[in-house]
């Protein structure tokens, strides 16, 4: 399932003269970030995150990376392979789904490209529908996030 949360996505150049991409994730444009309930049902995601303050994110936009570079987290490939709840939630209905296939198995064999698109995020058993469609796109944004080999970065105040 396509996500319908579009993080703003672009590169930074880091003090050693490498660019990383980003995908930053504002709290203000994205209203499940602010439900603690959504946050809750996709904390095995969101963990993985890199948490910035605001400051930090603008001034490494304008070449100051230092304080950046000392928040960034793992970097997307660790984060994909680290995740907690790796078994995708359409392992039932999927048609050509292998046995015991997982997230964490697909990974392992290649770069973060090689991730399945068609992977969705499970939400703990007895969450709310609506929650749990929100967590889902939520999880599911930071993962394709990943998978293009972007740090995912949720910003904060």
């Amino acid at each position: 399932m396509p996500s319908t949360i579009y993080p703003i996505e672009y590169s930074i150049e880091l003090s050693t003269g490498e660019s990383v991409l980003v995908s930053e994730l504002d709290p203000g444009r994205i209203s499940g970030l602010l439900d603690p309930a959504v946050v809750e049902a996709a904390t095995p995601v969101l963990n993985r995150c890199a948490r910035m303050p605001r400051a930090a994110l603008e001034a490494a936009k304008m070449g100051h990376s230092k304080h950046f570079e000392e928040l960034m987290s793992t970097p997307p490939i660790g984060a994909l392979m680290k995740l907690e709840r790796h078994l995708c939630a359409e392992r039932y209905e999927c048609a050509i789904v292998k046995p015991n296939c997982t997230t964490r198995n697909v990974v392992r064999r290649g770069p973060p490209g090689r991730f399945p698109v068609c992977w969705e995020y499970e939400v703990p058993d007895g969450t709310d529908p609506v929650v749990a469609f929100m967590a889902r796109d939520l999880a599911g944004c930071v993962v394709l996030a990943w998978r293009a080999g972007r740090i995912a970065v949720i910003v904060e105040e």
